[in-house]
């Protein structure tokens, strides 16, 4: 049993040394005139060393994987769950899609349909009927 427990203990702290040197990673990354690439790729092992704990979970590892993935991810901005606040998208599309409608009540088809071609290329699909465009996204 006390063999179990010292084996455990170590798994703890090698993978808390491989969250630090991970760390330090993406310090000299970001340290390296904000080497992006670099930074995502010691990002990526941090997501691995998090997919690796749920294995096997431990409690002290976890809580320092996930900490660490937020203040990391938060420089990135890959963990924002909301950088721009889903009205105010809503609201620029409406505006792109008035102005897409202006643009086609002057019979300017050319750059109207540019700009639902880049709203698809964004997955925002643009449907005209008769009485209405609307957006599906």
């Amino acid at each position: 049993m006390q063999a179990k427990e010292d084996h455990r203990g170590h798994e703890e702290e090698n993978a808390l040394r491989q969250l630090e040197a991970a760390r330090d990673e993406f310090s000299r990354a970001m340290d390296d005139d904000f080497n992006t690439p670099a930074a995502l790729t010691a990002y990526i092992k941090i997501v691995g060393m998090a997919e690796e704990q749920a294995k096997k979970p431990s409690a002290g590892v976890a809580t320092s994987i996930l900490s660490t993935m937020r203040e990391l991810g938060s420089i990135l901005g890959v963990l924002e769950t909301e950088a721009v606040p889903q009205e105010r998208v809503m609201e620029l599309v409406k505006l792109v899609l008035e102005l897409r409608s202006e643009l086609r009540a002057k019979r300017e088809y050319a750059l109207a349909d540019r700009i639902r071609e880049r709203m698809m290329k964004m997955g925002l699909l643009v449907e005209d009927t008769a009485e209405e465009t609307r957006w599906i996204g």
